[in-house]
């Protein structure tokens, strides 16, 4: 009779349990929900304000990372459900929280000190050195152009020599002018009369007309030489300079070195000066830290004290009760028969 209320109390003490064990799991998968909902938040913002990223980057990834640690913090709290007590947290679980712990501190510390962050990047860089490299070689090639440019001397340049040429014949028509002139004169040629007659006239005035003509050519070619001087003084100052400025130039683009790259933002930390980069490895600890202890610690301690704590079930209290009164009933001898055989299984 006895042994018959004994397995009674086991019973109810399992069907207990299980149902304790239904309702654990249940607040476990909220909490899980919950965990997860919050990392969603904070990764999703680390995403959008700390890596920069676009607005639609964030609407598609959001959804995506909810869905992910829902099921792990899901497969994480039934996983400590059925462990050992007190539960602990899974290693690949603690591995995953760590890393998501890394991520933010490293968004965060992006995103409060980005202003220091994007200046060590250098992002301007490669549009002004693009900028300043055409400029100095469109100029390298102006001043190139000038510094390879043939200068003329004097004696070639295209008017002295067109006056020279032009003086040269007037002297030889002169020399012959005279010849005519003087022979006319004595009558050994032209007319052969000898005297000042009207041929000899003839010939001295286109004599006297060469002489101004010469007189006036001469005057030409002085100042084409001199303009030409000028000219020649001028342009060879403007090559002895152009190639002076291409030697300037081209040590400038030596000077301005290999078109620099952007860096990323992780290289970008050791461009920051020392007290600044003492306060953005603050930042991140500290952000790494109170990411793990609420995504981790936090969460374990969630599931530890569902695990452990008791859970109130009205129907077994009643249960319970019943079996007591039961076996009061049954140490005082006053059960009938009938009812005895019927809840004994006639045992």
């Amino acid at each position: 009779m006895f042994g018959g209320s004994a397995r009674r109390r086991k019973e109810a003490e399992a069907g207990r349990r299980r149902q304790g064990s239904h309702a654990q799991l249940k607040a476990l998968r909220r909490s899980a929900r919950l965990f997860a909902f919050v990392s969603t938040a904070v990764v999703g913002l680390s995403i959008f304000y700390g890596l920069q990223a676009p607005l639609w980057v964030s609407v598609v990834a959001i959804p995506v990372v909810f869905v992910a640690l829902w099921l792990l913090n899901r497969w994480t709290v039934g996983r400590m459900h059925r462990g050992v007590r007190p539960p602990e947290m899974p290693r690949p679980r603690r591995a995953l929280g760590l890393c998501a712990a890394f991520f933010v501190a490293f968004s965060v510390t992006l995103w409060v000190f980005g202003s220091d962050v994007e200046a060590a990047r250098g992002l301007e860089a490669p549009g002004k050195w693009d900028k300043e490299s055409g400029r100095l070689h469109d100029e390298l090639d102006g001043v190139r152009e000038i510094a390879n440019r043939e200068v003329r001397p004097t004696e070639r340049d295209p008017e002295v020599e067109r006056l020279t040429k032009q003086l040269t014949d007037l002297r030889a028509q002169l020399v012959v002018a005279w010849d005519n002139e003087l022979c006319e004169l004595d009558g050994s040629c032209g007319t052969m009369d000898e005297g000042r007659g009207d041929a000899y006239r003839e010939k001295k005035g286109r004599r006297e007309r060469l002489e101004s003509e010469i007189g006036k050519a001469e005057g030409e070619l002085a100042n084409a030489r001199t303009a030409a001087q000028g000219q020649f003084d001028r342009l060879t100052r403007e090559r002895n300079d152009a190639q002076k400025r291409a030697g300037e130039i081209e040590d400038q683009l030596e000077q301005l070195g290999p078109r620099p790259q952007v860096r990323t933002k992780l290289s970008a930390f050791s461009s920051v000066d020392q007290h600044k980069r003492q306060q953005a490895a603050g930042v991140a600890l500290g952000t790494l830290g109170a990411y793990f202890l609420v995504d981790v610690l936090a969460f374990q301690w969630v599931v530890r004290r569902v695990c452990g704590g008791p859970v109130e079930l009205p129907a077994f209290k009643e249960l319970i009760n019943e079996q007591a009164e039961w076996d009061e009933r049954s140490a005082k001898g006053v059960i009938p028969a009938a009812e005895y055989l019927k809840r004994e299984g006639g045992v």
